[in-house]
């Protein structure tokens, strides 16, 4: 049973823990305390030795993934594809791509026009 550190949970009378000890459960194995404290005290040490250079390395991460120029033009990228794709295909990923013009506000002229119509028109 997990529960915070105070009084009234784990009073010695009549705490929380002691009432479901004596009435429920008399072999509620004793962690003392909240485990969530224990962990966050046990990770605060590990990471000392490292200062602050961990925080900055995930900072540094997320950063990159956020602002790289692929992630950013994968909506662009599922457009193009989407063009080339069999008709089989393209009524698998149809609605998926409706959504994306509605995220993006494509006007539904250039959503007829370019992309969900039939695709490139072979010539011949």
């Amino acid at each position: 049973m997990l529960m915070d550190s105070c009084g009234v949970m784990r009073g010695s009378k009549t705490g929380l823990e002691t009432r479901v000890r004596q009435n429920h459960c008399p072999t509620l194995l004793d962690v003392d305390g909240d485990s969530c404290h224990h962990i966050h005290n046990a990770a605060k040490v590990f990471a000392a030795p490292f200062s602050s250079h961990l925080e900055r390395l995930f900072s540094d991460l997320h950063a990159d993934h956020q602002w790289a120029s692929d992630q950013r033009l994968l909506p662009a990228y599922k457009v193009l594809y989407y063009v080339f794709m069999d008709k089989e295909d393209k009524g698998l990923y149809k609605d998926p791509l409706k959504q994306l013009f509605a995220d993006y506000n494509v006007s539904e002229k250039a959503q007829t026009d370019s992309v969900l119509s039939q695709g490139p028109q072979q010539k011949r």
